[in-house]
């Protein structure tokens, strides 16, 4: 660190005859306090170093010399350090120097050195909150600038109070009320943007949005419906793999888009209720499925991951809730992968190389939670989470405090996050509402569904550009809202 006076304050307590000031010097991580005090016969410096390091003088003893000029005395300070194997250059800027030294030379110059531990915590945590002051300033600084970058990127057309038109992409989809990912969209690896869903005869069909054209139908997949879908990017081979769950039958087969093979299928993971959700997770380039369970009734079984041979790794010790959503997130910052499931009554998040409990995020509410999402900001991590009664919660993740939640429909159902500013909430009361998410509240309401709304997601559209797509209730149809500025290029 480089040197640097910090003036922190000027006493007035003295007598009025004096001249006082503090100065606190920053070097190497070593935090010097100078004052200097000053009448009209001679000046007094105090140096007081609350790191123990310096180790004359630990109480008070006084030094006293004259100097002929200024070099002398700057030698001598510097010197005195440097014998304590304390090397500094530069202690005292010029102008202190100068302050000293701009007398006559019968001046005479005090110095006093003590070592004083009482203070350092007090002197420690006032650098340290000016530091963070000034990191702070940084980092607003570069919030306000990424801003206006944006604005001068800003494009109205990917502005989602204007999404408006709604086009009814595929008429053949069935959904389930009890999912939030009936259907999932995607860019894959060969740039074709997929999306895949399920019909009433219990087939996968997979589409291609930007042709809007059906590239297959991959029959008898399962012998009830398929009630839930996760996309996958396996980096490591290049491929897209797709999760397909059978609520009824407790079924799980992974698939690989590019020619629907079937690479792992998992049976009967439950022995009790039903498998409502799932998702993929990536440990040290090993790819697995972890599953959870549904079942207000009996007793909740625990969450278990499987490799893709089909094998049993682990189970999550004390998760046994009936759990509706189940998600991971990898922290970059800490390494740790976490797994996160909505329950009825509350959210969890589990630690997932600790196998254990990380947070429980609850708040009086006894409802079914759905979704969950996170959101990394510049200062935190948020979870940003809804539930049946009508309610958005927002947390900070690795605290568990609840930091906002805002009343805003029926019982919710699906949530998406358009950008760091807007959430698109579905609804049972069949709409999809637009929320400015800092202040909670409701600009935009779209209705087309004829009935509740089981998922939503944002996509890009080559020819639309960013839009919305839904999809309603059994066989209700999935649709695409269109930003209004984007269909005077189509």
């Amino acid at each position: 660190m480089e040197n640097s006076f910090i003036n922190i304050e000027t006493s007035k307590n003295l007598e009025e005859s004096l001249d006082f000031q503090e100065y606190f010097l920053i070097k190497d991580n070593i935090i010097y306090k100078i004052m200097i005090v000053m009448n009209n016969n001679y000046i007094t410096i105090i140096t007081r170093n609350y790191i123990n390091v310096l180790t004359l003088n630990k109480l008070s003893s006084i030094t006293k010399t004259k100097f002929n000029n200024i070099d002398d005395g700057y030698k001598y300070i510097i010197n005195l350090f440097e014998d304590n194997k304390i090397i500094i250059k530069n202690i005292i800027k010029k102008d202190f120097v100068n302050l000293i030294f701009n007398l006559d030379n019968k001046t005479e110059i005090e110095i006093v050195l003590f070592y004083n531990n009482q203070h350092k915590n007090i002197l420690v945590d006032k650098i340290n909150y000016l530091l963070t002051e000034v990191k702070l300033l940084k980092e607003r600084n570069k919030i306000l600038n990424d801003e206006i970058e944006k604005l001068k990127k800003y494009n109205i057309k990917d502005n989602p109070k204007d999404l408006k038109i709604c086009l009814d992409v595929v008429t053949d989809s069935y959904a389930s009320t009890t999912i939030d990912n009936s259907f999932t969209v995607f860019k894959s690896i060969n740039e074709i943007l997929y999306l895949i869903y399920a019909n009433e005869n219990k087939s996968i069909i997979s589409y291609d949005l930007n042709k809007q054209k059906k590239i297959a139908e991959i029959k008898s997949i399962f012998k009830t419906n398929i009630t839930n879908f996760k996309h996958f990017l396996d980096v490591k081979k290049k491929r897209d793999l797709i999760m397909a769950i059978s609520l009824e039958g407790n079924n799980i087969k992974v698939l690989n888009v590019n020619n629907w093979e079937c690479i792992c299928q998992l049976n009967n993971v439950n022995s009790s209720g039903w498998l409502e959700s799932s998702c993929f997770l990536n440990n040290k380039e090993e790819n697995y499925i972890v599953t959870s369970n549904y079942n207000i009734l009996d007793n909740p079984e625990s969450i278990k991951i499987f490799n893709f041979k089909g094998k049993k790794i682990k189970e999550i010790k004390n998760s046994n809730y009936s759990t509706s959503n189940i998600e991971s997130y990898f922290d970059k910052k800490s390494s740790e992968i976490y797994i996160i499931t909505g329950n009825k009554g509350f959210i969890n998040s589990y630690n997932y190389n600790k196998n254990k409990l990380y947070h429980k995020y609850y708040d009086n509410s006894e409802k079914i939670h759905f979704n969950s999402i996170i959101k990394e900001d510049l200062d935190k991590v948020k979870l940003i989470e809804s539930s049946y009664d009508g309610i958005i919660r927002i947390w900070n993740f690795h605290t568990g405090l609840l930091l906002n939640k805002y009343k805003l429909d029926e019982g919710i159902r699906t949530i998406c996050l358009w950008d760091d500013n807007y959430l698109f909430i579905g609804s049972i009361n069949k709409s999809i509402k637009l929320v400015n998410l800092a202040e909670g509240l409701i600009i935009k309401s779209l209705i087309s569904h004829q009935k509740e709304i089981t998922s939503i997601k944002k996509i890009k559209i080559s020819k639309y550009g960013e839009c919305l797509i839904s999809q309603g209730w059994k066989d209700d149809g999935l649709k695409v809202w269109i930003n209004i500025n984007n269909l005077s290029e189509t």
